[in-house]
């Protein structure tokens, strides 16, 4: 059977064209358009007038979307040119009119992968540039628009100009972090890692080292649910910050590792880690990295069935956290006391520790923590059997997901024990609603093991 990815390829690239679906179905996702297709495409595309093939170069580098002034500005085609070639184009049915741009798309994407992928090499450059100088004048006037500043960043690259293309691949990464767009954001700071190398003194343009970078990369891979990737940012920071020279930073390292790596290693390689971590620290000095290096161990003793210890250790990280006035660190710590204060049915304490760590979160300003605190109250609901106050939780935080954008590939995760308290209300409709909503998406395959479960366990 085909692939959610096959399909989706399918769908973007043949617009529904029959022949096209036909084409498309038998190869690999992402695969060039087939050259018996190209040259049935651009048939069409060479009856044109010169005036004509131009735009449609031009719009092709541009994008799948063109506004008309950013098209007439790259083609410097006087305006009756212009518009006698896109009325041109339009009679053609190559190109659609999008009116609320204002500016114009390509009928099909295949189209215009067939003409991109005609151009030769030094005519993409050159539009690449024409277009990177347009958008950035966009860009500059504009402010934090992330669609369009990882927009320009692409064609400062495309056009071969690498210091741009770093600059810009670094502001780019900065507005989708802002527009809390991870995937984004991490492909924008992969670009300038991949930079690193080729141009010069990238320190002073990043005001730090290529460990930094890697830093930043693994939070953006762990916002996008990619632990696995988040990891490897890491490992390869580790080695470039001596444990001799830079004992704290070192430490922040393996603390940050084992906080983005929670679902790809085992509770001993995350404990061995963490105790490295600890080593490293001194006890008596305010950190925030020994405050959530003790609240992660607490977090694996817990999933360790540990529960004693698992207290005393995120006692000592509350303990630690208010010591570095790291209010975010304490909100963790005290919601992973509130889980063992639960584990032990003593509830009354665990939800006077819930509701400090989401006081805590709100005072540190973040959400992900609040989001922790929220995931944490609807197991408790749960483990009291008050699984109306559950899926309330669930709902409550899925409503601000969508409202602010932020942790939507944390929520493919977390929506599941909003779904097991809906089952266990016997809200059956509800229940396979939110599992088939989701499904639909692209899960990490955890997350898609778990739902796939739940709704076995509704059918």
């Amino acid at each position: 059977p085909p692939t959610r990815a096959m399909v989706v390829d399918v769908v973007d690239r043949s617009g529904g064209v029959p022949f096209y679906v036909e084409e498309l179905a038998i190869r690999t996702p992402g695969q060039p358009v087939p050259d018996t297709l190209k040259d049935l495409l651009l048939l069409r595309v060479e009856g044109l007038s010169r005036p004509a093939q131009r735009v449609l170069a031009a719009a092709s580098v541009g994008g799948a979307r063109v506004a008309h002034t950013d098209l007439s500005a790259v083609t410097d085609l006087d305006p009756g040119a212009l518009e006698d070639a896109l009325r041109e184009a339009v009679d053609a049915q190559l190109l659609l009119v999008e009116r609320d741009l204002p500016g114009y798309a390509f009928r099909h994407a295949l189209l215009r992968e067939a003409v991109l992928g005609d151009l030769r090499p030094g005519q993409q450059t050159a539009l690449h540039e024409r277009w990177a100088q347009v958008l950035q004048q966009h860009l500059d006037t504009s402010g934090t628009d992330a669609g369009l500043a990882v927009r320009v960043a692409h064609h400062w690259y495309a056009a071969l100009d690498l210091p741009r293309a770093f600059t810009a691949a670094l502001a780019a990464a900065e507005a989708a972090h802002d527009a809390h767009a991870p995937q984004e954001e991490l492909a924008m700071l992969e670009r300038a890692l991949q930079l690193w190398a080729r141009v010069s003194d990238p320190e002073t343009v990043t005001g730090g080292d290529r460990a930094a970078l890697l830093e930043r990369a693994s939070h953006a891979a762990f916002d996008a649910a990619d632990q696995d990737r988040a990891a490897s940012f890491i490992d390869a920071a580790l080695p470039e910050v001596d444990p001799a020279t830079d004992s704290h930073r070192h430490a922040h390292l393996l603390v940050v590792r084992v906080r983005h790596s929670y679902l790809s290693v085992t509770p001993a390689q995350s404990l061995d880690t963490l105790q490295r971590a600890l080593d490293l620290i001194p006890a008596d000095v305010p950190s925030s990295d020994r405050a959530w290096a003790l609240a992660k161990a607490a977090e694996w003793r817990l999933a360790l069935d540990e529960v004693d210890l698992a207290a005393d250790l995120a006692a000592q990280a509350v303990d630690a956290a208010r010591l570095a006035q790291d209010p975010e660190a304490e909100s963790h710590a005290a919601l992973y006391l509130g889980h063992a204060k639960g584990a032990v049915g003593d509830f009354d304490a665990a939800l006077a520790l819930m509701e400090d760590a989401g006081r805590l979160a709100i005072e540190a300003g973040s959400r992900r923590a609040l989001s922790y605190v929220r995931l944490g109250l609807g197991y408790l609901w749960q483990l009291m059997g008050r699984f109306t106050e559950g899926a309330q939780t669930g709902r409550v935080w899925r409503e601000q997901v969508q409202r602010d954008g932020f942790g939507r590939t944390q929520a493919k995760f977390w929506v599941i024990g909003e779904v097991l308290s809906l089952i266990a209300l016997g809200r059956w409709d509800d229940a396979m609603g939110l599992v088939d909503e989701f499904l639909a998406q692209d899960l990490p395959r955890l997350a898609e093991a778990y739902l796939s479960l739940a709704r076995a366990q509704v059918l």
